[in-house]
């Protein structure tokens, strides 16, 4: 027979005033000198569980009945976890389900080794933002509360990516819009490493990060985009992309190779503009660790293609045209 579950999610301003009260207070659950963004109620029998995911929020989660199994996985298991694309309706949540994992396929799933922690009554968890996580209800049934506070990332995001438009001219054609992009992101991770790296001179340094951009780009496409053929849960998602690669292929053969040095000045400006803006505003604050800028950055790529092209579709077959330029 085919088992019920059951699942409840409502955030806690809503419920009632009596279980508002029942909550009780929560200020020592929010981060210091930081502003709450929600609380939300979260309750299910067992068995119930979610998917893989990551929040940019401090997240303070309060067991107060029942038990709740955690598995914890850091920023750096980004390409491992295969995070969906921009255009998913789940962005920010991992295509592998823990629940039936198809190891034949997410084959760098293998590698990661999360943290597993059970929260019983009364125990409580902090959740530091970019941690993947996933829950599973353990016991007959599980009442969760969770406080979510915003974090520095969370102004960052907004200020520096969310805020972010790239323009170019109209009249460009696929190959300029091409160049433009690759100008752009390169540039990027040019000025990332200015710090780090002594360059002889500056054809060096260009070449270095070009070859930084386009290892990324391969690895985005290869973790965000090779197995969506697994995911049934979004209809015709797969044939949209097929039709944009098309499209976007018979473009480029019928289009003339471009080297448009002014639309690359244009891609190589923008971009340290990008950079100047992003060191201005973390100048004396706080400055993304490595893996969370990665996982900021590989969003920001796609939704530049989107930006410059008008379609979410061809995010895949650019990322992987630039990574083989």
């Amino acid at each position: 027979a085919n088992k019920e579950y059951y699942y409840f999610f409502s955030k806690l301003k809503d419920m009632s005033r009596d279980i508002q009260g029942d909550v009780g207070e929560i200020r020592q659950l929010v981060a210091r000198f930081r502003p709450t963004m929600e609380v939300n109620l979260w309750m299910g029998t067992k068995g119930i569980s979610t998917p893989i995911h990551y929040d940019v929020a401090h997240n303070m989660y309060v067991q107060i009945s029942g038990e709740k199994k955690f598995l914890l996985f850091p920023p750096y298991d980004h390409l491992n976890l295969y995070l969906y694309p921009r255009l998913h309706p789940s962005s920010r949540m991992s295509q592998v389900r823990t629940y039936d994992v198809l190891k034949d396929v997410y084959l760098n799933f293998s590698k990661v080794e999360p943290l597993e922690v059970t929260l019983r009554r009364n125990d409580i968890l902090y959740i530091p933002p970019y941690w993947f996580h996933t829950t599973e209800v353990m016991d007959d049934h599980s009442i969760s509360i969770s406080v979510c506070s915003e974090s520095q990332q969370v102004e960052l995001r907004e200020s520096i990516f969310l805020d972010q438009k790239i323009s170019i001219p109209s009249e460009a054609s696929i190959t300029e819009k091409l160049s433009f992009l690759g100008a752009y992101i390169s540039e990027i991770f040019r000025c990332k490493d200015e710090d780090s790296q002594d360059f002889d001179d500056e054809n060096e340094a260009y070449a270095a990060a070009n070859s930084k951009m386009k290892s990324f780009l391969l690895q985005i496409a290869n973790s965000r985009f090779s197995k969506l053929e697994y995911d049934h849960e979004v209809e015709n998602i797969i044939s949209k992309i097929e039709a944009s690669q098309k499209n976007f292929e018979e473009q480029i053969a019928r289009s003339e190779t471009s080297d448009n040095i002014e639309i690359i000045t244009i891609g190589r400006n923008q971009g340290k503009e990008f950079m100047s803006r992003y060191d201005y505003v973390t100048g004396n604050s706080y400055r993304y660790t490595e893996d969370e800028w990665l996982i900021e950055l590989a969003n920001h790529v796609e939704d530049s293609i989107f930006w410059v092209f008008g379609d979410p579709f061809l995010a895949e077959p650019i990322l992987r045209y630039l990574s083989s330029q």
